[in-house]
């Protein structure tokens, strides 16, 4: 393989940042990464991988016009079809933040990358390689902008063709819940197992409650 992504995990759960922070780590070991590993999508989260140095030195190295650095090496590899492997039982620890407020400047950090490959992913799809449109919602979904972006969007949209009726409200609901419905209940599974069922849903909660607001401000 050209590139290889280990799970991560935070070396201590004892506070409600660490806790926060575990989630997230979750999200892209349980759902995130195997996605993108389903999809043949390399995914590299920062720390936890290793890569050739010829792959590195192919696809031009390091990206220093984004904050996302491994985001933006990831949707590289993905157009030049490298081998890449996930490593779903292989864990790598990492400190995470030792506030909330350290782990809301870290995350407006990513995602202020993440914005910044998900216009490269458009870019790069008219220019190069229709495989890196994969990798705008890939983007959006990491740095939880999705579900803003969709209500911008319907926002826009009833200028244009007016106010929406209660079935349409109703259809467009489901569709953006059941998702996150199913991504909810996976993070429960998988947090059950590795964090205990208390923890984990107050994990859910307090980044929900850090995730909407940092995301929102981004995308305004």
């Amino acid at each position: 393989f050209d590139a290889a992504q280990a799970s991560t995990m935070p070396t201590r759960l004892d506070d409600l940042a660490a806790t926060c922070y575990a989630l997230i780590t979750l999200f892209r070991n349980s759902i995130l990464a195997p996605a993108c590993s389903f999809l043949g999508l390399t995914f590299l989260s920062g720390y936890g991988f290793a890569i050739s140095r010829k792959t590195l030195e192919d696809v031009g190295g390091w990206s220093e016009d984004t904050l996302a650095e491994d985001l933006d090496l990831s949707l590289r590899l993905s157009i030049m079809n490298k081998r890449y492997i996930f490593l779903p039982d292989t864990y790598v620890r990492d400190e995470p933040p030792p506030t909330l407020s350290s782990l809301a400047m870290q995350q407006r950090r990513w995602m202020q990358g993440a914005i910044q490959v998900f216009f490269k992913s458009i870019l790069l799809g008219f220019k190069k390689s229709i495989r890196s449109f994969l990798y705008a919602p890939i983007a959006g979904l990491f740095m939880g902008l999705l579900a803003n972006v969709a209500t911008v969007l319907s926002a826009l949209l009833s200028l244009m063709i007016g106010a929406p009726t209660t079935s349409t409200l109703l259809v467009l609901g489901a569709l953006l819940n059941t998702p996150l419905a199913v991504t909810t209940g996976r993070l429960l599974l998988s947090g059950k197992a590795q964090l205990g069922f208390k923890r984990t849903l107050v994990g859910l909660v307090m980044t929900a409650i850090l995730y909407n607001p940092v995301s929102y401000t981004h995308l305004r």
